[in-house]
């Protein structure tokens, strides 16, 4: 049964507030009672307490109405939809006014978007988790002013070269679709895009032309099948993240090292032996580095130049020793380095870390902090909330001085440190 809120009723002759008026009373396989929809603009809220099935249809006056009265956003989210409401874009009201559409969480196929050709003025459309297979439908290339486009978890497997009509975009977001490679005309006819997000697709290759899109902030590329980044990849200026997590990389273009304004740079879960000795030379603005699950032998020193580093990821590697240079990275709170059998040391500089907030050495072969150790953990005491040394299990890779810790530090902060023990002066046996 539906329950739509308006004005409150007026008060009977008994003093008995009077039931505000409804759309509908009850409805079961039908819905009736739609004629005039579009003129009860003084309806705030709408609620289905009773399933009904192709509700679209039903609202479809409804849905005009709220478009022409309310900026032009059009929201069909969620309610199951196998075709577009047809007043959507059969209206004129509606085609003049409309600028958004969120049609997210349906039952849309390519073919029943066809009629999105007339809205002539939209610049937001939401398509995600809809049934949309195979190549994107073509006809989303007539929206010559679109400038945001949502196609997540659906099935597409290619862009079309019609999309290339699509010249204000500024937002292209499709991540788990079936993509296998990414339309090179496409990406060379969207100057403004600034979001590029093909997360978890099957692509093989990142076209250059991905840096013709010289305005673009985040290049999300997690979870696909890349083997390569674009050599040109340090002319896109303007990129704060790179998320190239989960693939095939065995390398880094050296040219990336000239995103100078990389906020955010993912680059674990690949198979990356060496990093470049300028890699993060230009890097100062760098908050976030992930480089855990590669095969790196050795960071190299340019991480110093991260001066705004907060977050560095290094676990499961193959290191056997940490750059002085790192000390330099006075803004860091959170140093993950498990897993690096080889590492038995962390550098004396490290003592520069008075904002550390978390340390993790698991799995190491840590001998002890840096001499002196008390003195060491002093400088990290003020803000350290975690320290793991664990080797294998809860077994302590090495053993610090308590004296090193407060005693509440060493309580609630020190994981798997052994106190070192102080040998005892024997009793004297008492004589009989």
């Amino acid at each position: 049964m539906p329950k739509a809120k308006g004005k409150k009723g007026k008060k009977g002759k008994k003093g008995k507030e009077e039931e505000p008026e409804v759309l509908a009373r009850d409805f079961g396989a039908e819905f009736e009672p739609v004629d005039g929809l579009d003129g009860m603009l003084g309806i705030e809220h709408l609620e289905f307490t009773r399933k009904v099935e192709a509700v679209a249809e039903h609202l479809t006056e409804f849905q005009a109405a709220a478009a022409a009265s309310s900026g032009g956003k059009v929201d069909i989210s969620g309610l199951r939809c196998h075709e577009l409401p047809a007043t959507l874009v059969e209206d004129p009201v509606t085609i003049e006014s409309c600028v958004s559409v969120d049609a997210s969480d349906n039952l849309l196929v390519g073919s029943a978007l066809a009629p999105l050709a007339a809205l002539r003025s939209i610049v937001s459309l939401d398509l995600t988790a809809n049934f949309i297979v195979g190549p994107g439908p073509a006809v989303l290339g007539e929206l010559r002013k679109l400038e945001s486009l949502r196609l997540g978890d659906n099935k597409m497997t290619a862009l079309p070269d019609e999309w290339a009509g699509m010249m204000l975009l500024r937002e292209f977001v499709a991540p788990r679709n079936s993509l296998t490679e990414v339309n090179p005309a496409c990406l060379a006819a969207w100057p403004r895009l600034t979001v590029l997000d093909l997360r978890e697709n099957k692509i093989k290759t990142l076209p250059d032309e991905v840096t013709s899109c010289l305005a673009l902030k985040q290049l999300l590329v997690a979870k696909n099948e890349l083997e390569a980044l674009p050599s040109s990849l340090g002319s896109l200026g303007s990129l704060e993240t790179l998320d190239a997590s989960g693939n095939k990389l065995g390398a880094v273009p050296s040219s990336v090292s000239e995103c100078a304004r990389l906020r955010v740079l993912r680059l674990s879960r690949n198979a990356v032996t060496d990093l470049g000795p300028e890699t993060f030379s230009l890097m100062g603005r760098l908050e976030q580095l992930w480089l855990n699950n590669n095969k790196l032998a050795a960071l190299p020193s340019s991480v110093g130049a991260c001066r705004g580093l907060e977050i560095l990821n290094l676990s499961n590697n193959s290191l056997k020793d940490l750059p002085m240079e790192l000390g330099s990275c006075t803004a860091m709170r959170e140093f993950y380095c498990n897993h690096n059998a080889g590492l038995t040391a962390i550098p004396e500089s490290l003592k520069a870390w008075t904002a550390v907030e978390a340390v993790s050495l698991k799995g190491c072969k840590l001998k002890g902090l840096p001499e002196p150790e008390a003195e060491f953990a002093e400088a990290w005491s003020a803000s350290l909330r975690h320290l793991d040394v664990t080797s294998k299990g809860k077994k302590p890779s090495c053993k610090l001085p308590k004296e090193a810790f407060s005693d509440k530090m060493y309580r609630t902060t020190v994981v798997g440190a052994a106190e070192k023990k102080v040998k005892k002066p024997k009793k004297a046996k008492k004589k009989g």
